[in-house]
């Protein structure tokens, strides 16, 4: 498992309407458009990017995927004084999992 961060009160009505409904919530990989949703090999790193940018209205998620074979390099570059990012971009779209539950 690797893991994101998402905005807490919508993920969670998504994933809880995904189950209602048989369905999967997945994080979205990359496409011709759009470089891949951010994912990060621990859960402690997820979480320090939510603390040190202050956003307090996210929370780390599980994603069923593999830190390797799933994800690649980011393709976004930080602005000069800005920290070199710790995450990665994911693939291909993989479920999102609430860590409680699993």
């Amino acid at each position: 498992m690797i893991y994101t961060i998402g905005p807490s009160k919508e993920y969670r009505n998504f994933i809880a309407d995904a189950k209602r409904k048989h369905l999967v919530f997945r994080k979205k990989g990359c496409s011709r458009t759009y470089g891949g949703g951010w994912v990060w090999e621990k859960r402690e790193q997820a979480q320090a990017w939510i603390d040190v940018f202050g956003q307090t209205a996210r929370e780390v998620f599980g994603i069923k995927a593999d830190w390797v074979k799933d994800t690649r390099p980011p393709t976004w570059k930080p602005e000069p004084g800005q920290p070199d990012p710790t995450f990665r971009e994911l693939i291909r779209a993989a479920k999102i999992v609430i860590l409680e539950e699993e």
